[in-house]
């Protein structure tokens, strides 16, 4: 769904992420070494009413399929983002993320994202 309107600024910074992509990722191992490369295919699309994104991710890593949904909301005291991530095997998994220019940057617990 294309969003007209937005609820804030930092909505609309947001939709910068919206539509379809197809990502190529390269993983870092813990000494910062690159590792694996992984491919996949993310759709973002607001929900009714504009309050949320919603992620959609189908990829191979590591020679296995991972599809995952995910919500990303504002929060606009920060001016950066939040999400939960539910995976095909019953996993979820609580981010913040930041817009910064071109800069998309993703926190969890045990993962994170840079590009």
């Amino acid at each position: 769904m294309t969003q007209t309107t937005f609820h804030s600024g930092h909505h609309r910074r947001l939709d910068v992420l919206a539509g379809a992509w197809e990502t190529t990722l390269i993983a870092l191992q813990p000494d910062g070494s690159t590792g694996g490369v992984s491919f996949a295919s993310d759709v973002y699309t607001w929900m009714p009413n504009g309050h949320f994104l919603v992620h959609e991710v189908d990829a191979m890593m590591d020679g296995q399929r991972v599809r995952s949904t995910e919500i990303i909301g504002v929060d606009v005291e920060s001016g950066g983002f939040f999400s939960r991530s539910y995976d095909a095997d019953g996993g979820t998994s609580d981010f913040t993320s930041r817009l910064d220019g071109g800069r998309y940057t993703i926190r969890g617990q045990s993962q994170r994202f840079d590009g």
